[in-house]
This record gives structure tokens, sequence and C-alpha cells, in this order.
């Protein structure tokens, strides 16, 4: 598991804020006291506020896989890991197949292609997320399998005589046989057995080779591990904080060259990791892909609350008063404590729900220079 850097935004309650940001009303003139000279004031004005939480994000693959020899399909793997240790056979060494091809390290899979070879008989790689486990030939019931073959012989142009359906015909046969052919199978035979395919959720890249050519195939091996060319945002949310961070909430990922790419929670993790104390949060474009490469940093930032037309003052001007938060009002050169009902609070400036109008004078502590 990777090493995570975590950075996170806390909001407290607004009196929390209020009284914790500022007991100074010591410092500040008495009410009553003149303040043409002596108090440093702010203005009560109009704005918009937003509460914000934050994390720091990392661009990942989105998936890993592990292809294992006799599987039919890749398998879940830990990012960047083997899924398992390999299988150890219990056959003679003599009936175990060879690994006679791999796909190289970087090489894209896609529909079509020849992800390894058992004995020079090519295991080939279908896009999609059709479980497979049956042979499919003519007789077999209808099934989305068969649909799913029957797209992708037509990716591949070997469906010109075929109609894509749940179907399995006697031109499905043909269609096979024909892309076999292709392949340079020992024994075409319009039949598609789960051993020769490996479906795979979405195009992937080699990323590690668990096998060599010429190593002994026994039934469980692991040969390769497979990274989705889609890109992910991933960050470690702390776990008290994860309330607000929610599969489908909109947010902003921010990059270190002051470029930003509207974004959407895709999932969060149901652990909680208990060497960090933080939750797993996966981010996906609203749309688009991610160009940055993995590895990339961003920051993440979702607004939880947010306070249109607000009349706000600087959280510096709120102190602790005789029954509350209170503010001291500066009217005609004297100041007077006023008390207030605090809204949200938060980026240095207080919410004022009632007890301040806009353009009203408020002192703020210490004295002028």
């Amino acid at each position: 598991m990777r090493e995570k850097n975590h950075r996170r935004l806390r909001m407290a309650s607004p009196a929390v804020l209020a009284i914790g940001a500022l007991l100074v009303s010591a410092e500040t003139s008495p009410p009553g006291a003149p303040a043409s000279a002596a108090m440093a004031t702010a203005v009560a004005a109009v704005r918009t506020l937003s509460a914000t939480l934050s994390a720091d994000g990392v661009v990942e693959s989105a998936a890993h896989a592990a292809v294992i020899h006799g599987r039919g399909a890749a398998v879940p793997a830990s990012s960047g890991t083997a899924a398992s240790t390999p299988a150890q056979s219990t056959a003679a060494p003599a009936e175990q197949p060879t690994l006679t091809a791999i796909a190289d390290l970087g090489a894209t899979i896609k529909t079509g292609t020849i992800v390894y070879a058992a004995d020079a008989e090519p295991v080939v790689a279908i896009v999609a997320r059709t479980p497979s486990w049956r042979t499919l030939t003519v007789g077999v019931a209808d099934g989305l399998d068969v649909r799913t073959l029957e797209a992708a012989l037509a990716r591949l142009g070997f469906a010109d005589d075929i109609t894509v359906d749940d179907h399995f015909s006697s031109a499905t046969a043909d269609a096979v046989e024909d892309w076999e052919e292709s392949l340079h199978r020992e024994n075409p035979d319009g039949a598609v057995d789960p051993a020769e395919i490996l479906l795979v959720d979405a195009e992937s890249q080699v990323v590690e080779h668990a096998l060599e050519i010429g190593d002994a195939l026994s039934e469980g091996t692991q040969v390769l591990t497979l990274a989705s060319t889609e890109r992910v945002i991933t960050a470690g949310v702390d776990a008290d904080d994860i309330a607000g961070w929610k599969s489908g909430t909109s947010l902003t990922v921010r990059w270190p060259d002051g470029t930003e790419l509207a974004a959407r929670i895709r999932s969060v993790g149901r652990d909680v990791d208990p060497a960090t104390g933080t939750v797993d949060v996966t981010v996906v474009p609203k749309s688009g892909t991610i160009k940055q490469h993995t590895g990339a940093v961003a920051d993440l930032s979702l607004v939880t609350r947010t306070s249109k037309d607000a009349v706000t003052i600087p959280v510096a001007a709120v102190h602790d008063g005789s029954g509350g938060p209170a503010v001291t009002l500066v009217t005609n050169g004297s100041g007077a404590e006023r008390p207030i009902t605090l809204g949200l609070v938060t980026q240095g400036r207080a919410e004022i729900a009632s007890g301040l109008s806009a353009g009203d004078v408020v002192a703020l502590p210490g004295r002028r220079r």
C-alpha cells in the first residue's frame, strides 16, 4: 500500500470558531469609547461564503487485474501487486503447457489482443463484463455470453454473415473458425473454450510479468498483471470527515499548475486504514478523461455548504459578549456592544444571521498605529 499524505480542513461549530477566534475583547476599546483614533474598524459586507473540505489526491490506474491461467477472465488484484501467489501444480511437469508468448510490458490489451500463449495456443482478450463459464458452440443455450462473443467477432471483422444476438448459429461457428484460422490455432473447430479467451472489464496495459517465456503453466498460475488505461484520482480522507464525502458529490480538482478539473466522487471505501485512520475515496472527471500521468498529485476541494448574499464581517471582529457572540458596533465615533447571531464561519469571515446590516461598521481588536 502506498504511503499517503493527507491534508484536511475540519469545520468546527460557529460558536466555537467565533469564541476561539477572538477572546480579545480586552484589547478592544470599551463600549462607549471614542473610535476615531483608538479603534481599527471593518465594514459589514455582502458576500458568498463557502465551507469546504479538502484532501490530497494522487492519479492512479482505475483498477489492477491479475491474469490467471485457465481462469478465462482477469480477476481483481491489489494495486501494483500480484493477486495471489501462483498455485502449485500437482500434475507431472510433462503434462503442463509451456508459456510460449506473452504481451510486452506496456502493451495495450483490447479486444483481439493475444495476451499470452500456452504451447503456441493463443489466449485472446475480449473487453466485456460478461462472465465466461462454458464452451460456446452450436447447440448451446442462448445467452449474453454468446452476444459478447459475436460483438467481439464484429469488432474484429469476422461477422459479415451473422447477426449479433444471443444465439450461437452455424454462421457464428463459421465466423469463429475464420477467427481461429487467423490466430493460427492448431485445430480451428468453430467453438470457443473459456480457456482460449480472457475477458477484461476495460482496455488495459500490461504492468507486470509474473512468468517468463519457457515457464510451465499450471492451472491457477498468475501470468501477468494488467492496469486499466482509465485514470482516476484517489485520496485518503480522515475517517472523522468521511460523512461529508458522498458518492456522486461534485468537487473541484486543482493541479499544481493552477488548472482545475470538474469532478465527482465515484466511490467511497467502507474500511478505515488502521495505519492512517483514513478511508479511500475515488474521484473521476465529470466529463472527459484525466490526462495527467499516474503519480501526479492534486488538491481536492469539496464544498459542503454555501451562503449566498450573506452579511459578513471578519472573524476577528467577533468577541465573547455578555450573552454570547457580539461585536462592537461603531456609530458616530463611539463603540457599543451589539449581540449577534452567527451563521456560517469560514475563510476568515463570519456570516451574521442577525444583529448587523450591510454597511454597519464594527471594531477590530488592537489599536491603529
